[in-house]
C-alpha cells in the first residue's frame, strides 16, 4: 500500500509519500504509484525552479518527502495533489491511503 500524508501547519506543509501501491509487481509499470509520483515530483521541480518556497526534499526508491514554506501557492499546489489521490483512490482503494493532519500550533 502507498500511503499519502500531507502535514499543514502555519508555518510549512510538508508531503510525505511512502511505500509502493502493489497493484503490480513489474517495477515502474504501477499506475497507482506512477501518477502520484508524477504528480509530486512536478510540484517540487516546478516550486524548486520558481519560487523559493522549498524548504528541502528527499526523494529515494519507496520515499519521497517535500517540505514547503506555507503560502498560498503551495496550499494550492497540495491541494491539487490531494484532490489527485482521492480522484485515485475511487479506482484503486486497496493501494492507497491519503491523510491529511492540519497542526494549528
Amino acid at each position: 500500500m502507498m500511503k499519502v500524508t500531507v502535514l499543514y501547519t502555519k508555518e510549512s506543509i510538508t508531503i510525505e509519500i511512502l511505500g509502493h501501491a502493489g497493484y503490480t509487481e513489474a517495477c515502474g509499470h504501477d499506475l497507482v504509484c506512477c501518477g502520484i509520483s508524477a504528480i509530486a515530483q512536478a510540484i517540487l521541480h516546478y516550486l524548486s525552479s520558481t519560487t523559493d518556497l522549498v524548504r528541502g526534499s528527499m526523494v529515494k526508491k519507496g520515499l519521497m518527502q517535500i517540505s514547503l514554506k506555507h503560502d498560498d501557492l503551495t496550499e494550492y499546489m497540495t491541494h491539487m495533489l490531494i484532490c489527485a489521490c482521492h480522484e485515485i483512490k475511487k479506482e484503486y482503494k486497496e493501494a492507497l491511503k491519503v491523510e491529511v493532519i492540519f497542526d494549528g500550533d
